[in-house]
């Protein structure tokens, strides 16, 4: 009647033994929120507790990581750009670069006649500009 008793060594205790609910279940969350959990080496989803597959997440951190870098590159270009942008400096620009070796000269645009830069030496408020600028325009079309 003993025979048929197993041995200590041959019984499986149930308490060493732990059923993972969650093990079949599929995540559907839109954004997921991962636990690693690095006692069972697993990642769980933790708004549905659905175990997910750690290449999965590694491969959706890495596309998500080259989408904010191609975003941070997008940025830093457009603050770059922001930062050189000085519209008023346009027109100087073109002139400085027409007006590079002195081998083109600008033309006054109410007589046509050429001059040379340095021959700016007054300048005027805008506000009086405007309103001389619209006055010689207006004789112009009379």
């Amino acid at each position: 009647m003993n025979s048929n008793i197993p041995k200590k060594a041959d019984v499986v205790q149930i308490t060493d033994l732990r059923i993972d609910q969650n093990a079949g279940k599929v995540c559907t969350c839109h954004k997921p929120k991962r636990i690693i959990n690095t006692k069972s080496r697993q990642i769980y989803c933790e708004q549905c507790g659905a175990r997910l597959d750690a290449f999965d997440v590694l491969i959706n951190l890495a596309r998500q990581m080259k989408d904010d870098n191609h975003a941070v590159h997008r940025l830093r270009e457009q603050a770059e750009q922001l930062k050189n942008y000085k519209p008023w400096l346009k027109t100087i620009r073109n002139l400085e670069k027409e007006y590079r070796g002195k081998k083109r000269l600008p033309n006054c645009p109410r007589c046509s006649e050429p001059f040379y830069l340095e021959e700016l030496t007054n300048w005027t408020d805008i506000r009086i500009a405007d309103s001389r600028i619209a006055k010689w325009r207006e004789k112009q079309n009379e």
